[in-house]
């Protein structure tokens, strides 16, 4: 094998043994495991370490224009920092570790060369809606479940079937912040980073087990069953075949997908609008491959547009060997591939010249979008954990969910605010802090943790590429509840070399990597700890980062654009747009930032044919319901708290989680609207009076104009609102999985299967109908749709034999809904004729007075509670500023103390160190002058030492002549 990893080439052997004539040749080579390396011995290593260090705050001034961040020191007490290896604890550490311009991230550049990404800045690898992938992936979850869960990637495969959204500003903003030397992002509150950890949790990829690597064996080896599946070789025949049936030396993702997938298409595109599948492919050859190498060729589907995708969207026959040993139930480590993987393609793109044509980058962006979306929650939308079962990854809440439309402006803010970050979104479930031994002993999922918090290099073999990738855990340890002190790394390993390697390379590193059993001790933080920063670390990093991080977001933009952000405009959100006044209109306007969008445009699959769903979709404007307030945007864009836990702003209906109908309910919202920063934002309260003569009742609002302020525009749009849009049952809904049961416990067990499931079915749908209408006037909409699914219900039910009077009770209780419905409908349309009075309107004027007043109330009884309460806390002012004198006078009596104290220790090290020099100097004199009469001496003073204990006996005899009384 050659130092590039290539053994020779071969054509694939067919089924008598002998190579065939003709087809493609591949590249044959060899694991890294079978390279002989001699490894040095090593001492036992150290992954953390503790010290007593003083913690430092880096705060951040949006407002600034120059020196936006700034370091000030805790003036508190020391305290006992762990932190992880390598670091600089000393004193005065942060001129120790200085950095150079290799180390700043690709906006240094495009600030000295006043230039940004142009319009084609763009990434391949997200994962896109395609016709059969969603049938096939849930066809394969559904047939090898415990295979998938044995080799630890069902989750991971799970969440692969769905569309995952993307904002191209967060992308430029993220891009411009990623520091290709170190491999972290450039946070303005210190340095981040995507963790192996991260995508075990995010992804669901496995951290341990069998190194991930993408290679071909040789024909010999491949007939060996001992050492490679028997199904590596079919894979490889049937990739050779498609290859010549298709003329191409290469098999593309759809060609691949065409072959072994051979169901029925039932998912469209998603979308509003009419539904069209593609015609269906006729496959080329006959499917003939065993059960597992069907598992097989799927994981390498996944692989290779998933989990690994390259920019040319091939199968990659070197992944056949990785996919085959997951077939089998066997675990393969993929997370440290794939995060090598992800560094590498994000490096690419940070240390290109700005200016030039983009690279040709390809990477899966879906897992740093799941990635974003924990440590950011302001950058993207996400699901709530009830819509997915609680094994998936955490990449579940994204999918299907749009993207934050932010701007470039927006974005970059939220990277500098370090209120905008949550540190550790999940954590190693540990209650109380603990050391621990690496040793046989260790569990596996210990050792995963371990192997985070381990700085290496991370070797990655993947489309016929030697990769090497530094993994530095100790320059974003506050993500693993460590403190975070000036890391002492030598960057001395360039984006370039990280290329130029060879098999022994990766070899060597992959034996460092997957070490175990190193008798090495390590702690593991408790689950809510929260690391803090060195003073000396906050030093460090605002040296590093004042370059580019020092201008504030405007003056950024200035630099690119030459011009500012956005205006000094004020900016109001009232509750509903009815409420206001036609004089106030004019200086009301939408807020720039996110929104949640309405039910209808919401990304979704929609599932045709026969049994598909044919309801019309009617577009509802749904009202936002924010709070008031009033901001300054000229500058800056004032971002909300961070939230630790899962944002939801509103309760959707549960769902089977793996459904074949994706859920079409509204993304969660968007925390930039919802959670306002309050040291930023002042609370304005209005009370608006409508006069009649204003606005009569029977004239309709119209649409406002659209106002434009020197070029930025915003649209008010009035909106009709419904009499009540609350659902008036206040009891649990049950899901459609509870009906299904239910229906199935009460039918007779004897009746047809085919009664039976139609049965469940109609009521199914129409219980989903009614359930979802939350107003008569949307049952109404359903009216035709539930009438004609009774009509053919009830012949049904007349033949039933068990749970007749239920079905029968049911079909009237829909019957008087309908009827209330139809009569509330023509009372309303009777009242709106004979009076001309808009009844909506009234009705919503009468429902928010009454909610009105019961935020009054509220709001009075707060300020009643906060008034007893500011009341409470300053009789406590007597007692504090006490306690605080008490404290400046211990502190005056504890600094002389400690002063007098460190001058005796002084004084009396001073005074030993003469004694030791006189000492030495007697000792010196005695040596010269007894040096030659020095036995004699010797002889004395023991002859003498001999009569005085003669003496003191006789001493001793003579008193005891004389008794005592």
């Amino acid at each position: 094998m050659n130092p590039h990893g290539d053994l020779c080439t071969e054509r694939v052997p067919g089924k008598s043994e002998r190579v065939a004539k003709n087809g493609r040749e591949y590249k044959r080579s060899l694991p890294l495991s079978s390279i002989k390396l001699t490894m040095s011995l090593e001492s036992r290593p150290t992954w953390a370490t503790q010290a007593s260090v003083r913690s430092g705050i880096l705060r951040f001034d949006p407002h600034a224009e120059d020196e936006v961040i700034k370091s000030c020191p805790s003036y508190g007490n020391m305290f006992q920092a762990y932190t992880l290896e390598k670091v600089n604890n000393d004193e005065h550490g942060d001129d120790k570790m200085l950095v150079g311009t290799n180390f700043y991230p690709a906006l240094h550049g495009m600030l000295q060369s006043k230039q940004e990404w142009g319009h084609d800045f763009n990434f391949r690898g997200r994962s896109i809606f395609s016709f059969g992938v969603l049938e096939w992936t849930e066809n394969v979850l559904e047939t090898f479940k415990d295979t998938l869960y044995e080799a630890g990637v069902y989750g991971a495969v799970a969440v692969s079937r769905y569309p995952y959204e993307s904002s191209k500003n967060v992308w430029k903003a993220f891009c411009e912040l990623w520091g290709p030397l170190s491999n972290t992002l450039h946070f303005a509150d210190g340095e981040m980073s995507i963790s192996l950890s991260d995508l075990k949790v995010i992804g669901g990829l496995p951290i341990s087990g069998v190194p991930y690597e993408e290679f071909l064996p040789t024909n010999k080896d491949l007939r060996n069953k001992d050492l490679y599946p028997p199904t590596v070789l079919e894979l490889l025949q049937i990739h050779s075949a498609l290859c010549i049936e298709y003329g191409y030396d290469d098999i593309y993702w759809d060609q691949w997908l065409t072959h072994f997938f051979r169901g029925e298409l039932i998912y469209a595109s998603p979308g509003e609008g009419k539904a069209v599948l593609p015609k269906p492919r006729t496959p080329k050859l006959p499917l003939r491959i065993s059960e597992e190498g069907k598992l097989a060729a799927f994981l390498v589907f996944w692989l290779c547009r998933f989990v690994l995708p390259a920019w040319d969207k091939t199968i990659r026959p070197e992944t056949f060997h990785m996919a085959c040993l997951m077939a089998k139930g066997v675990k393969v480590s993929i997370a440290p591939t794939t995060l090598g993987y992800i560094y590498h393609r994000l490096g690419e793109v940070s240390s290109h010249p700005v200016g030039d044509a983009p690279p040709k980058v390809c990477l899966p962006i879906h897992y740093v979008l799941g990635w974003l979306g924990e440590y950011f929650p302001q950058l993207c939308k996400r699901r709530a954990d009830s819509e997915f079962p609680a094994d998936y990854p955490r990449l579940a809440r994204y999918a299907y969910v749009a993207s934050n439309d932010l701007s470039i402006t927006c974005a970059r803010m939220v990277f500098r605010d370090n209120k905008s970050v949550i540190y550790r979104p999940h954590a190693f479930l540990e209650t109380e802090g603990c050391f621990l031994l690496d040793d046989e002993t260790l569990s596996d999922e210990r050792f995963e943790f371990l192997f985070g918090l381990r700085s290496a290099c991370l070797p990655v073999r993947v489309d016929g590429q030697l990769i090497l990738e530094p993994y530095y855990p100790n320059r974003f340890a506050r993500q693993f509840g460590y403190d975070q002190s000036v890391p002492s790394n030598r960057l001395s390993f360039s984006v370039s070399k990280r290329k130029q390697c060879f098999v022994e390379d990766l070899a060597r590193a992959q034996s460092i990597l997957y070490r175990r059993n190193t008798t090495a001790h390590f702690y593991i933080p408790r689950s809510t700890r929260e690391g803090e920063c060195t003073w000396w670390y906050c030093k460090w990093w605002l040296k590093a980062c004042i370059p580019y991080l020092g201008l504030s977001v405007s003056k950024t933009f200035k630099t690119f654009t030459k011009k500012s952000p956005e205006p000094d405009h004020r900016v109001f959100i009232v509750n509903k747009l009815a409420e206001v006044s036609a004089d106030l209109r004019k200086e009301v306007q939408i807020s720039s930032l996110p929104r949640q969008e309405s039910q209808n445009s919401q990304t979704g699959l929609s599932k045709v044919g026969p049994d598909g769903d044919k309801r019309i979709s009617r577009k509802r404007i749904s009202h936002e319901k924010v709070a008031t307030f009033e901001e300054t945007v000229s500058r800056e864009v004032s971002l909300p708290k961070a939230r630790t836990g899962t944002q939801d702003a509103q309760k959707a209906p549960k769902r089977k989680p793996d459904s074949l109908h994706p859920p079409n309910n509204p993304s969660t919202e968007s925390g930039f609207s919802s959670s306002t920063d309050p040291s930023r934002v002042g609370v304005v309260v209005r009370t608006l009076k409508r006069k009649p003569a204003e606005r009569p009742s029977n004239v309709r609002p119209k649409k406002a104009q659209t106002t434009t302020d020197q070029g930025v525009k915003k649209a008010v749009v009035p909106q009709k609102t419904r009499i009540s849009n609350k659902n008036p049952s206040t009891k649990c809904m049950p899901t459609v999985e509870d009906v299904g049961g239910f229906l199935s416990a009460v039918l007779d067990p004897g009746l047809a299967s085919f009664t039976r499931n139609y049965l469940i079915g109609h009521v199914s749908d129409v219980f989903v109908k009614v359930s979802s209408s939350k107003t008569p006037e949307d049952l109404l909409a359903h009216r035709e749709e539930i009438q004609l699914a009774l009509g053919m219900l009830r012949p049904v039910i007349e033949s039933l034999k068990s749970g007749k009077d239920l079905f029968e009770k049911f079909t009237s209780t829909i019957g008087d809904m309908l009827a209330a419905a139809v009569d509330s409908s023509r009372t309303i349309t009777l009242l709106k004729e004979s009076t001309g009075v808009d009844v909506e309107f009234a009705g919503n004027l009468i429902s928010d007075y009454e909610e009105c007043m019961k935020v009054k109330q509220d709001l009075d009884s707060r300020l009643a509670d906060s008034s007893k309460k500011l009341q409470d806390l300053q009789a406590t002012e007597l007692d504090i500023k006490a306690d605080e004198e008490r404290v400046r006078k211990r502190r005056r009596k504890y600094d002389s103390q400690k002063a007098s104290i460190e001058n005796t220790m002084k004084l009396l090290k001073e005074s030993i160190k003469e004694q030791e020099d006189q000492g030495q100097q007697l000792l010196k004199e005695k040596s010269d002058c007894v040096k030659d009469k020095l036995p004699e001496i010797e002889q004395a003073i023991s002859s003498s030492k001999l009569e005085r204990e003669k003496y003191q006996k006789s001493f001793d005899s003579f008193i005891s002549l004389f008794p005592t009384a």
